[in-house]
């Protein structure tokens, strides 16, 4: 599969530049990692591959707890660092001025191989206006294919960002058996921007009612800008 890009006015520069802008096409989740490993032909079982992934993760974190860097040799590192200006050499880490991030680094062994294996395609820009490109359900695990209401829903896109303030903008679920609308309520979205919105969907139906969700924003600032909308693929009601 390619990697697909577009070509985009940078409109920050004078005089105008481009740049390119990855389309993501889908997140591949650690169960998708894990079937691939057992699609390969590995004699292990989706469990304990499960296991050891998990106890990685756990083992990863209690590393940089101790304040080392973290080397997954052909893949990634992964260190902490400290964010924020500090008064003097007698200063203090203080959780109000400062704040522990961590960081990664790509392998150059990783680089390589992408940049030396990849097929890139350009595509057309997309007229300006949100697009739904995937709607994971954390819940089931599934992707484009299930949403099981009052569970969290990863939402992946471009220009998802909206006016929580305006009525009309905003995520909606949309039960097309009814039919009816409910839109998500500002409280139970916990991260929105542009690329990605995780919110507690909530929505009414039954198991196995036909569904979608819709993203409703202006691409402006004004009230005066059309209303435009983004559409997900057709869902089903877990």
């Amino acid at each position: 599969m390619p990697i697909k890009y577009a070509i985009r006015e940078n409109p920050l520069t004078t005089p105008t530049t481009f740049r390119a802008g990855i389309r993501e096409i889908t997140t591949f989740s650690k169960a998708n990692l894990v079937r691939d490993i057992l699609s390969a032909g590995s004699t292990v079982t989706e469990a304990d591959i499960n296991a050891v992934m998990t106890d990685l993760i756990k083992i990863i974190g209690n590393r940089l707890l101790d304040g080392g860097r973290v080397d997954l040799e052909g893949i990634v590192q992964i260190f902490p660092s400290i964010e924020g200006v500090f008064t003097g050499a007698a200063d203090d880490f203080d959780p109000g001025r400062h704040r522990l991030n961590l960081n990664a680094k790509v392998s150059e062994t990783l680089k390589t191989f992408v940049r030396q294996n990849a097929t890139l395609e350009k595509e057309l820009t997309p007229p300006a206006g949100p697009t739904i490109l995937e709607v994971l359900d954390a819940f089931s695990g599934t992707s484009n294919t299930t949403l099981t209401v009052n569970k969290i829903i990863n939402m992946l896109g471009d220009n998802l960002k909206f006016d929580s303030s305006r009525a009309d903008e905003g995520v909606f679920f949309v039960n097309d058996t009814t039919p009816a609308e409910v839109q998500v309520a500002a409280g139970d979205i916990s991260i929105a921007t542009d690329g990605k919105i995780v919110f507690m969907t909530a929505g009414s139906g039954v198991s196995g009612d036909s569904c979608h969700m819709e993203v409703r924003t202006r691409m402006g600032n004004s009230v005066t800008y059309p209303l435009k909308t983004a559409v997900s693929a057709p869902l089903t009601m877990g």
